[in-house]
């Protein structure tokens, strides 16, 4: 009995030895799961889960994603500023000309990919947050009070 005790125990360890561990930079597949903005604190009025809209940020101050309908990608340049109240890091953030594919999506797909990527020009500041279940990163814009959330991939 007290071997099995053991055994559970060690195996326990090792597996949390084996979780991800959280990280406070930009780099790496992040998905997009919304808006919000200062008035209000999360406004969800679209699904989504169903466009799939992400971005992956490269060592190489480079990002790639998807929006809606078509590929999008430019540079970026971060700086990391002090960690904020319950915030694993953040800082300001530039982000150059965006370049996308021109396929044309359904009216609906098309709007969802024009808020995108003009709320994704203009951000200026990021933070990464963490919970139990997952990192979020918050990309937003200080003068037009606009937020964009996602989860780490």
């Amino acid at each position: 009995m007290m071997k099995r005790i053991v055994e559970v125990i060690l195996v326990g360890m090792v597996l949390a030895c084996t979780q991800i561990k959280p990280t406070t930079t930009l780099t790496g597949e992040w998905r997009f799961v919304g808006y919000g903005d200062r008035r209000v604190d999360q406004t969800w009025k679209y699904d989504y889960a169903a466009i799939n809209e992400r971005i992956n940020f490269k060592e190489n101050n480079l990002f790639s994603g998807r929006a809606a309908v078509n590929a999008y990608n430019s540079d970026f340049k971060a700086t990391v500023s002090q960690p904020i109240l319950a915030s694993l890091g953040g800082g300001t953030v530039k982000i150059g000309a965006l370049v996308s594919t021109k396929v044309s999506g359904n009216e609906t797909q098309n709007k969802a990919e024009r808020r995108f990527l003009d709320h994704l020009a203009g951000v200026d500041n990021y933070s990464i947050s963490a919970s139990q279940a997952e990192q979020t990163l918050t990309l937003s814009s200080a003068n037009k009070n606009e937020y964009l959330y996602f989860v780490r991939r």
